[in-house]
């Protein structure tokens, strides 16, 4: 009787404490990291906006609930909700099984993944293509090859047919070999138009040669040109997915999912403190890839490097945004319900659709 007695009373001394955190009256700090488009400060009124933001907003209005923002690192605003110096983690926050030991988290709001950022490949027409081939140093030499081998083939007709066969290999020696390069271009692409045609043993047999020659030769020279193309039209940029990070100077966020996902995989990254700085080293050359949140990454390269990066498509990690609190938080299950509410609704589908396109996706599933 007195065992039930204490627990009673442990109970009833507990449930304010919990009350309290989502008590009318007292201000809830809220801790944001800025990443945009989730959380970002407008230039001009220097108030904060985004996609996180504006859940929150809907949050807090339906729960009647007084907050301030307080502005921090990753770092900084994970140790502050585990701590409970802060009540709401409120960013581009990954729900992982580490953080979820430390912390509680709400349903996800938004779902999406790691990406990877590139420099941009250019993108020509298909005739630009073939132009840039055609007028390529080792397509001129293949030509000029090309060019010898069928004057060396004529050369040879001519010295076997020039007496036996006059009228159509016969004139002076321009002339009889002019007439040996044209009919060894004709055989080595149609075999022959018919108007020459060799008469003597070994003009046969040269020609005969030559057909076969001919084959090979025009086979070799549209894989090279199918090739150039190819080649041409794709940039080959030096990171085309995953399995190129292992040898490319590769760029990263301090102490995020990026990081930690590289390190897993034997990834050698360059660790820079925002995706803006790490997307700036690649703009100038210093990287080969970024890897970070892709909608984040996408909405970064569209605002300020259009034109210079790109985001690969496909994810290498499916990742969850959501809201942190300190763990036992009583502000969890009625966030939980406005917010599940809240996702499934064409106002937030249509503030997603605004900030990211429809490339992203964007509502949690």
């Amino acid at each position: 009787m007195a065992l039930f007695a204490v627990l009673a009373l442990g109970l009833l001394l507990g449930a304010p404490c919990a009350q309290a955190e989502g008590a009318p009256g007292k201000t809830l700090k809220i801790a944001i990291k800025e990443s945009p488009p989730f959380v970002m400060r407008d230039p001009q009124s220097g108030e904060w906006e985004g996609l996180t933001i504006r859940l929150w907003r809907e949050i807090a209005e339906k729960l009647d609930l007084t907050y301030e923002y307080v502005p921090l690192d990753l770092s900084d605003m994970l140790k502050a909700v585990e701590s409970g110096q802060a009540d709401v983690g409120a960013a581009a926050l990954t729900v992982t099984a580490e953080r979820e030991t430390a912390m509680d988290f709400s349903h996800p709001y938004f779902t999406s993944g790691l990406g990877i950022a590139i420099p941009s490949r250019a993108e020509t027409s298909l005739l630009g293509s073939l132009m840039e081939s055609l007028f390529s140093w080792p397509f001129l030499k293949a030509m000029a090859a090309l060019g010898a081998l069928l004057l060396v083939t004529g050369v040879l007709v001519w010295i076997f047919e020039r007496k036996q066969n006059a009228e159509q290999f016969g004139g002076s020696a321009l002339k009889g070999i002019g007439v040996g390069f044209w009919w060894s271009a004709v055989t080595m692409t149609t075999v022959g138009y018919g108007d020459k045609a060799p008469r003597t043993l070994g003009g046969r047999i040269i020609a005969l040669v030559w057909m076969f020659a001919g084959i090979i030769t025009i086979s070799s020279f549209t894989a090279m040109i199918t090739s150039a193309l190819t080649i041409s039209s794709v940039q080959d940029a030096k990171v085309k997915g995953p399995a190129d990070l292992l040898t490319a100077r590769v760029g990263a966020i301090s102490a995020t999912t990026s990081e930690r996902h590289l390190n897993r995989q034997g990834v050698r990254a360059v660790i820079f403190p925002e995706p803006d700085e790490a997307l700036q080293a690649l703009a100038d050359g210093k990287l080969d890839a970024v890897v970070y949140d892709a909608p984040i990454l996408r909405y970064l390269i569209n605002e300020k490097y259009a034109g210079v990066a790109e985001v690969l498509p496909g994810r290498i990690k499916r990742e969850e945004y959501a809201l942190a609190y300190p763990q036992g938080s009583a502000l969890r299950e009625p966030v939980n319900r406005i917010l599940l509410e809240y996702r499934n609704s064409q106002t937030w589908r249509d503030a997603v659709m605004d900030k990211l396109g429809a490339q992203d996706g964007g509502w949690a599933f």
